[in-house]
């Protein structure tokens, strides 16, 4: 079993380089262009100032990162003879690394830039972090504790959601997206969503993301009846 996983874990590892790999360059340069702008523009148009968010960026990667990981590694996984109890082993494995690393990295790359617009005295130039809410903005530890948790769900919730459309067909996986659209529109109707919006970032805490890592865990014990007997070929195939 444990050759079997890292063998899992080096296939998914080599799968992930290339698409990681570019993302983080494209990244890089808006950041550079970011900063750019920020010295030679809009320092000098009073009351400019320029927003971004790193993390953002970062979890919208994961997203669909975990989204596509199920038709890029599931089906090759299983013909080359892995089986479905270890694959559920391995992916939960890779995607906690994954989504350590990438939260090292955002947060290695927020105070990278963070100190670049220190030196250079840019006070135009702002980044959004989810860790304002709790006052840990300066925490290097206290983003990366963020991102991680957020990340893993973005990673796990996109591959359940993949899973879905995978085994059982696209009408299935859009009748579920359609259920959870509806239900947000009922609440924003009602007022409950906007209620429940205020609530968690007004009264913002790390409880939250207990309740968030809880929910993780619970998708991603969710994959196994789906993964338990699933083919290698999609519905759609």
């Amino acid at each position: 079993m444990k050759r079997q996983l890292k063998a899992m874990l080096y296939f998914f590892g080599t799968d992930m380089r290339h698409p990681f790999t570019i993302f983080w360059c494209i990244l890089s340069a808006v950041i550079v262009l970011g900063l750019i702008a920020a010295y030679f523009l809009l320092n000098r148009i009073d009351g400019a100032d320029f927003y971004f968010g790193i993390s953002i960026s970062v979890y919208i990667f994961a997203s669909i990162f975990g989204f596509k990981s199920v038709k890029e590694n599931l089906p090759y996984t299983l013909k080359l003879g892995g089986t479905r109890k270890n694959y559920f082993v391995g992916i939960g494995a890779y995607f906690t690394l994954v989504a350590i690393i990438t939260a090292l990295m955002e947060t290695v790359a927020h105070q990278l830039v963070t100190w670049i617009t220190n030196l250079l005295t840019l006070d135009t130039f702002y980044l959004i972090h989810p860790a304002t809410l709790l006052d840990l903005q300066h925490s290097f530890w206290g983003r990366f504790l963020v991102d991680g948790v957020i990340l893993i769900f973005c990673l796990i919730s996109s591959y359940l959601l993949a899973l879905i459309f995978y085994k059982y067909h696209l009408i299935v996986g859009l009748s579920i997206i359609g259920a959870l659209f509806l239900t947000s529109l009922i609440m924003m109707a009602n007022g409950s969503l906007p209620d429940l919006i205020s609530e968690l970032v007004i009264n913002a805490a790390l409880s939250q993301y207990g309740i968030l890592f809880i929910i993780t865990v619970v998708c991603y014990l969710l994959t196994w009846p789906i993964l338990r007997n699933i083919s290698t070929k999609s519905v759609r195939e």
